[in-house]
C-alpha cells in the first residue's frame, strides 16, 4: 500500500513538473518574442500569403497559398514576367520594411531554402542572379536533413546548431539585421546576419522535393 501511494504521488508530481515546464518554454517563447519589438506595419498571419506570379511552374501552392510543395509535372500557371523559370522558388506577396517576424515549417527528403530578397531580383534562368542565396539580392537559410547553413551572394557560413522543421525569421530592417531561429516551445537563435537594406525584402523559398508552410507571424503570435 506505501509502494502504491508513493508510486502514485511520484507521477503527480512527475505530471505537474512537466506541465509546469511546458509553460515555462511557452512563457519562454512569448517573451522573447515580445522582447524583438515587432512593428505593427508588418503583415498579419492572414495577410502572408505566397504570390502565385512568382511560383515555378513544378510548384504546387495550396492552404489558401500559404503551403507549397514540389510537383513532377508541371503546372498550368500562366506566363508572367515574376515567374521563376527553371528554380524551384516562390515570393510571398507581402513586402517587409520594419521589425518583422514570420514562422515556417517544412518536412521531406530533399532541402529547402528559407530566405528573403529585394523585389528586382532576376527571375528568368537558370543562373546565379536569379537563385536564392547565390546573389547580392537575396539571403537564405538552407536547411537539409538536420544541417544549414547561411548564404549570400554565393558565399555560405555552415550553422553549429542542428537545424529543425520550424524555423523562424525576425527582420530588422533599420536596424540592418536578418536572423533565423530553430523554433519549438522555445527559440534557439541559428544564425543573425548584419544586413544593410534599401527597399523592402520579400520572404522566399527554394523547395528541393519538400514540402513547406507559413505558419504565424507577428500579431497571431503575440495575442494566442
Amino acid at each position: 500500500k506505501n509502494s502504491l501511494t508513493g508510486m502514485i504521488i511520484f507521477l503527480l508530481f512527475t505530471r505537474k513538473s512537466i506541465s509546469l515546464a511546458h509553460q515555462t518554454n511557452d512563457f519562454s517563447r512569448k517573451s522573447q518574442l515580445e522582447n524583438l519589438h515587432l512593428t505593427s506595419s508588418c503583415p498579419d498571419y492572414h495577410d502572408l500569403t505566397l504570390d502565385m506570379n512568382t511560383a515555378n511552374s513544378y510548384l504546387s501552392l495550396s492552404d489558401g497559398r500559404r503551403s507549397v510543395t514540389t510537383r513532377a509535372e508541371p503546372q498550368p500557371y500562366p506566363d508572367h514576367p515574376d515567374r521563376f523559370t527553371r528554380w524551384a522558388q516562390v515570393l510571398c506577396r507581402a513586402g517587409m520594411a520594419g521589425r518583422c517576424y514570420w514562422e515556417v515549417e517544412w518536412a521531406g527528403k530533399g532541402g529547402v531554402s528559407i530566405g528573403v530578397c529585394y523585389k528586382n531580383m532576376s527571375r528568368s534562368g537558370d543562373g546565379s542572379e536569379c537563385k536564392l542565396g547565390h546573389n547580392s539580392r537575396s539571403w537564405t537559410l538552407d536547411c537539409s536533413g538536420t544541417a544549414c547553413s547561411f548564404t549570400h551572394n554565393k558565399e555560405s557560413v555552415a550553422v553549429s546548431a542542428p537545424c529543425g522543421r520550424r524555423i523562424g525569421v525576425f527582420l530588422d530592417f533599420r536596424g540592418g539585421a536578418l536572423s533565423f531561429y530553430n523554433v519549438s516551445e522555445s527559440m534557439v537563435l541559428l544564425h543573425k546576419e548584419k544586413v544593410t537594406l534599401t527597399q523592402p525584402v520579400y520572404p522566399g523559398f527554394w523547395d528541393k522535393h519538400s514540402g513547406l508552410q507559413l505558419l504565424e507571424s507577428r500579431s497571431h503570435l503575440l495575442h494566442h
